[in-house]
């Protein structure tokens, strides 16, 4: 499986995780004693660099390992507070979910392939 694809259901399942966790109660009061320590703003800040991390994480692009991985590991760091986020700014959350799985789905295989044919 190609490395954008890893990336895209990597985050999915970690995602999936979360909100089911989170839904059944085993880390929904964690997550909203959480939510209200964070600051919103920093919250939301990290639910819409999501799609940014997910695009850096995925695409065939010449970055360093380390780079990419501190990228990754902050991409993860970013998903579980889509549970926390969604209960102030659900909207928003949605959309990002929406860009998230279209970006990972349709448009990176695409660039991801039309580069590899060109070099």
């Amino acid at each position: 499986m190609k490395q954008g694809l890893w990336v895209a259901y990597g985050v999915l399942l970690l995602g999936a995780g979360w909100l089911a966790l989170a839904v059944t109660g085993k880390l929904g009061g964690w997550a909203n004693h959480l939510g209200r320590h964070l600051p919103p703003l920093l919250m939301l800040v990290a639910t819409l660099a999501i799609p940014v991390l997910a695009a850096l994480c995925s695409l065939h692009l010449q970055i360093d390992w380390k780079i990419r991985l501190a990228l990754l590991v902050l991409l993860v760091t970013c998903v579980p507070l889509l549970t926390v986020v969604f209960n102030t700014h659900p909207v928003v959350t949605v959309v990002v979910v929406v860009v998230f799985m279209v970006e990972e789905f349709a448009i990176i295989p695409l660039i991801n392939r039309r580069w590899t044919e060109r070099g």
